[in-house]
């Protein structure tokens, strides 16, 4: 890495060396910067390069990404990425899967700054982000989590009950990441009973070995030896 930086800083410090080459020697350099973890140098030259070259647009956006998400800037990655969702235009159905990419990619990114609010103890922001990310995309199993964990720290646990069995609806692979969280509101609202016919309904839908026993779990629960 070392020695490509070097290699690459040489090229551009070229005062004669063609714009096109010069662009594509900044846009390894940026490169080289992510790979030995000099992220803030990295987000410059990109930002420059943006400036400089249309024809790297792409390619130092998607790079600009990757360090914001290396950097946990959360808000400048939703920023970014929002930005190339308007790109995607028409409807030419080939654009419609980068198109649904990016929504997905917003959604886990507000996630992941709810979940930050989160631990600063900042509710309101925490829930205002998980929100935003089911807008843009309803079919997600992680805000419905965040959000069902702060009812729960909020006292609104028919809501987080209700929230948790519609996340394990939409996927019941995932349960067994939120299972405990799940187990626990049913039985503070007395309705733990419930769950075991909804699980009996996962497993009859998809043979799954962890499902299988979490279901056991709840029959040993209930004395169904």
């Amino acid at each position: 890495v070392d020695n490509a930086i070097k290699i690459h800083q040489s090229l551009l410090s070229r005062s004669r060396l063609p714009d096109v080459q010069k662009n594509q020697a900044h846009l390894e350099l940026a490169k080289d910067f992510i790979a030995a973890g000099l992220l803030d140098r990295a987000e410059q030259l990109l930002k420059d390069l943006l400036e400089l070259s249309e024809e790297h647009q792409l390619d130092a956006k998607s790079l600009l990404i990757e360090v914001f998400e290396a950097s946990r800037d959360w808000d400048q990655a939703c920023e970014l990425t929002e930005s190339q969702l308007g790109e995607v235009k028409g409807d030419d159905p080939h654009q419609e899967s980068p198109a649904i990419k990016a929504r997905v990619k917003l959604s886990h990114y507000c996630c992941e700054a709810a979940e930050d609010r989160e631990s600063a103890g900042d509710l309101e922001a925490a829930r205002d982000l998980a929100e935003r990310a089911l807008s843009w995309t309803q079919e997600s199993v992680w805000p419905q989590t965040i959000l069902a964990r702060l009812d729960q720290q909020q006292g609104q646990l028919r809501l987080a009950y209700d929230r948790l069995i519609t996340a394990a609806k939409m996927s019941p692979e995932r349960l067994p990441e939120f299972v405990v969280q799940l187990t626990e509101v049913s039985e503070s609202l007395n309705c733990r009973e419930e769950l075991a016919p909804l699980y009996a309904t996962f497993l009859i839908q998809r043979e799954d070995p962890q499902l299988r026993v979490i279901l056991a779990d709840e029959y040993k629960m209930r004395g169904d030896d």
